[in-house]
């Protein structure tokens, strides 16, 4: 199994955004049946040039996967998630602490993904694959 994480086409990733929205991308080399519930076991953001600036974070794990679906070869099983979400609450007046709102800085960040999918067994089980990712982006001055 592969997995790849794409920006969003047309998405404006800037200094300041409130938002770092992705596509997580699943694929495989083989006809396999996937639990339909993917856990993000962590989504972050890092500031190269300094680590103090960091976005994201880890997800709840899944119990226990029922249903199931069929990923075949050349097919994506896509996920849309926002690195940034929950970082900020909309309810926070912007004049009461404008530095607690700056949102993403220029730079070179470390966008790490993990995920954990759930592959169906011949029996009644799961096979756990946990799947990563570690790239760089960059967010423009």
């Amino acid at each position: 199994m592969k997995l790849r994480v794409k920006m969003i086409d047309g998405f404006d990733y800037r200094v300041g955004m409130r938002e770092f929205p992705l596509v997580i991308q699943i694929s495989t080399d083989e006809t396999v049946e996937l639990a339909e519930k993917i856990d993000i076991l962590g989504l972050s953001l890092e500031l190269i040039v300094n680590q103090d600036i960091f976005f994201g974070g880890t997800s709840c794990i899944l119990a226990y996967p029922r249903t199931t679906f069929v990923l075949a070869p050349g097919e994506f099983h896509e996920i849309l998630v926002d690195v940034l979400e929950g970082e900020y609450d909309d309810d926070d007046p912007v004049d009461e602490d404008p530095e607690a709102l700056i949102g993403m800085v220029a730079g070179e960040y470390r966008l790490q993904v993990d995920v954990r999918v759930y592959r169906k067994t011949a029996g009644q089980g799961f096979e756990l694959i946990n799947l990563s990712v570690v790239e760089n982006v960059s967010i423009p001055d």
